[in-house]
C-alpha cells in the first residue's frame, strides 16, 4: 500500500491507492493507466434520458406530404411523444407503435380542434371537441363518437347534458334550446322518445310520454293561461279519451 498525492482545482488531496494501476486526476482529464479520459465528458449528465428501447428520430414522407418529430421505436414508428404534420393536419401528443395513443391534441385541416384520448388513431376516452361551426362537445369518446355521459353546446345556445351512445342521444338527458324550452327524460336515436316533462315560456308545460320527438301516449299538458289537458296524445294532438280543464275550475 502506498500514498500518492492528485491535484483538483489547485487543491492538494491524499489518496489511497493499491499496488494495481494508479489513477490520477486534475480539473479536465483524468489517467488511467495509459488512457487520458476528458472528465468534462463524463459529467456531463443530460435532462432526460429516453428508455433504452426508445430515441429521437425525424420521419418524412414526401408522397403524403408529412413529417413527424420525436420519440422512436426500434422498428422507426412513433412511440412516446412527438409531433405529427400531414396535409394540413396537425398532431401533437402520445403515440404507441405508430399510432395515436394517450394524450394528445389534433388541429384537423379544416380548423376543428379535439383535445383528449386516443386509441389507435381515434378519439376515444375523455375529450373535447370544437368545430368551426361553433358547435362544442366535452365527454366520452368511444371509435371517434360520443358515448357515455357528455356535454354539446350549439352555435346558436342550445345546449344538451346526458347520455350518448354511438354519436347519437340515447337515455336519460336535458335539452334547452335558445328560446329557453326544455325537455328532460329519454331519449332515443337523437329524439325524444320514452316519458319526459317539457317546459316553454311561450307553450306551458307537458308532462307524459313521447314519441318520435312530440307527445304521443298519455300524459298531461297545462298552457300558460293555466288551462290543462290530461288524456292521450297521437303525434302532438289530443286523441282519444281525456279530460279538459279550463283555469277557472270547469270542466
Amino acid at each position: 500500500m502506498r500514498a500518492s498525492k492528485t491535484t483538483l482545482n489547485e487543491t492538494e488531496v491524499a489518496t489511497k491507492s493499491t499496488d494495481g494501476p494508479i489513477v490520477s486526476t486534475s480539473l479536465h482529464t483524468t489517467t488511467i493507466g495509459t488512457t487520458v479520459v476528458n472528465l468534462s465528458t463524463l459529467l456531463t449528465i443530460p435532462k432526460y434520458s429516453l428508455p433504452p428501447h426508445k430515441r429521437q428520430g425525424a420521419i418524412f414522407d414526401i408522397e403524403r406530404q408529412s413529417k413527424y418529430t420525436g420519440e422512436v421505436n426500434a422498428r422507426n414508428e412513433p412511440d412516446g411523444k412527438g409531433e405529427y404534420t400531414w396535409s394540413g393536419a396537425k398532431f401533437e401528443g402520445e403515440f404507441r407503435n405508430g399510432k395515436f395513443n394517450g394524450r394528445g391534441k389534433l388541429v384537423y385541416r379544416g380548423g376543428d380542434v379535439y383535445v383528449g384520448q386516443w386509441k389507435d388513431d381515434k378519439r376515444h376516452g375523455v375529450g373535447k371537441m370544437n368545430w368551426t361551426d361553433g358547435r362544442l362537445y366535452e365527454g366520452g369518446w368511444i371509435n371517434n363518437a360520443e358515448e357515455g355521459y357528455g356535454v354539446k353546446k350549439w352555435k346558436r345556445g342550445s345546449r344538451y347534458e346526458g347520455a350518448w351512445v354511438n354519436g347519437k342521444r340515447i337515455g336519460e338527458g336535458v335539452y334547452t334550446d335558445a328560446d329557453g324550452d326544455r325537455y328532460e327524460g329519454t331519449w332515443v336515436g337523437d329524439k325524444k322518445e320514452g316519458n319526459g316533462i317539457f317546459t316553454s315560456p311561450g307553450k306551458g308545460r307537458y308532462e307524459g310520454e313521447f314519441k318520435n320527438g312530440t307527445f304521443h301516449g298519455r300524459g298531461t299538458r297545462q298552457n300558460v293561461e293555466g288551462d290543462m289537458y290530461e288524456g292521450q296524445w297521437k303525434y302532438g294532438q289530443r286523441d282519444g279519451v281525456g279530460t279538459r280543464t279550463w283555469s277557472n275550475g270547469d270542466r
